[in-house]
């Protein structure tokens, strides 16, 4: 990559187009990973319903045995109280464990409320430095595959961070990311700034790849 500045203006008004795009971006990507791992996942998901089954019917088939043995084998009418319990418990278990697809169904509604508020934190952390130093100019200094980031404010510029960058990067609304691979749950930094072409250009020069989510 050859040297190349880019600088750009942050206010709070940048940074809340920024946070909402990226936010959007992350729950896509978080998704596009969760379909990347999902016949894997179904698999162990049958598996272990297939295993719960079996101990529900080995459950209802003991409290069964247990109740229709005589009550002196048993030893009181509380264990015979008990065993109708166990009996009660594992019937409810099979009936809800039942049909495979239903149940998958419902448990989908978990990772994606999951999703929605993991892209908001990792959102959330990854601004809030700039969040709080609002308004400054963000400028990134690159040579090479070395990437310097100062942030200027009241004409005095502080060094923030310098990295190697590389692997692959999504180019959002006022944001680029860079992920190590592109199977990468987690981005390993953002750089703020406007469209520039010329960044674009520099980046695909170093051999970054872009990705579409």
């Amino acid at each position: 990559m050859r040297q190349f500045k880019i600088s750009t203006k942050i206010t709070d008004e940048f940074l809340a187009q920024l946070t909402t795009a990226l936010e959007l971006h992350l729950v896509a990507h978080l998704l596009r990973y969760q379909d990347r791992h999902r016949t894997h996942r179904r698999k162990i998901f049958l598996t272990l319903l297939t295993f719960l089954k079996i101990i529900c019917f080995l459950g209802i088939a003991a409290a069964v045995l247990s109740i229709s043995l005589d009550i002196r084998l048993i030893g009181s009418v509380a264990s015979i109280g008990k065993m109708a319990g166990s009996l009660l418990f594992f019937s409810l278990m099979l009936a809800l464990t039942w049909d495979a697809e239903k149940l998958e169904t419902k448990l989908k509604k978990f990772p994606q409320a999951y999703w929605n508020w993991l892209a908001k934190k990792t959102a959330r952390n990854m601004l809030k430095h700039a969040k709080k130093a609002s308004p400054f100019t963000a400028e990134y200094d690159f040579r090479g595959d070395l990437a310097t980031y100062y942030r200027t404010k009241n004409e005095k510029s502080t060094f923030v961070w310098s990295r190697r960058i590389g692997g692959h990067r999504f180019s959002g609304l006022g944001f680029t990311l860079f992920y190590k691979k592109d199977i990468s749950i987690h981005p390993y930094a953002i750089i703020l700034h406007e469209p520039s072409e010329e960044l674009d250009s520099c980046l695909d020069e170093a051999g970054i790849g872009t990705m579409l989510v």
